[in-house]
């Protein structure tokens, strides 16, 4: 599996288990996502928001376990555009948690980064509902 997916799988990953509170809340643990976000990273939300990546890690370390059983499932993922420099990949994002069931499309923009995990630092991610599959809350 290219380097893109494996990185996007696992960071999704990370987020269902500390979301959903399948890992315990350490530093360790957590450590996972602060690796993976460069320190320019911004993240447009479905509603238009636009957030630094002290507003991410906060947010994220603040829902650990607020989600029990929450699942995460990537679809469709396909790389846009790379370069020595950058890659651009598309995926479907959705997540189900006691029978709620949403769905997003995201474009994560990744900067190659042998200090990253798998090789990709995280500087730009924007999602967008996929209709009819809005959250309800």
């Amino acid at each position: 599996m290219p380097a893109w997916k494996t990185e996007i799988e696992e960071l999704h990953a990370f987020f269902e288990d500390w979301i959903g509170g399948a890992i315990d809340a350490s530093e360790e643990r957590f450590g996972r996502l602060e690796e993976a976000l460069a320190e320019t990273f911004t993240f447009v939300t479905t509603s238009g928001e636009v957030l630094g990546r002290e507003a991410i890690v906060s947010a994220v370390r603040e829902a650990h376990g607020t989600r029990l059983g929450l699942r995460i499932t990537i679809r469709e993922p396909s790389l846009v555009q790379a370069d020595e420099d950058h890659l651009v990949a598309v995926y479907q994002e959705w997540q189900e948690v006691e029978g709620e069931r949403t769905g997003r499309v995201s474009t994560v923009v990744f900067r190659r980064s042998e200090e990253a995990p798998n090789g990709l630092a995280w500087i730009h991610v924007h999602e967008t509902w996929i209709r009819g599959n809005e959250s309800l809350r």
